[in-house]
């Protein structure tokens, strides 16, 4: 069900519910992990990163689902954001 809700939000028109559908992605993503369910909280970071690749926080739900899987090497540059410069 809240797979179809992500894939719901991202096709909301307009700036208000394109900007409301990254926040409410990166609650379900948050919602997934709190719940052990990292197979959704992959796949919402997947639908976060697609929908807006700048927002800090897709890099840290990328981040915390690599670091999960025991690949923190590939979940964005890391959970800080930076680029180890």
């Amino acid at each position: 069900i809240l797979e179809t809700v992500a894939r719901t939000l991202r096709n909301a028109p307009g700036p208000d519910a394109w900007i409301q559908a990254i926040f409410r992605l990166e609650a379900i993503a948050r919602w997934a992990r709190e719940a052990g369910e990292w197979d959704l909280a992959e796949l919402v970071a997947h639908q976060m990163l697609e929908h807006d690749p700048a927002y800090g926080g897709t890099h840290l739900a990328l981040a915390l689902v690599a670091e999960r899987k025991g690949d923190a090497g590939s979940g964005g540059e890391n959970k800080q954001g930076g680029g180890g410069r």
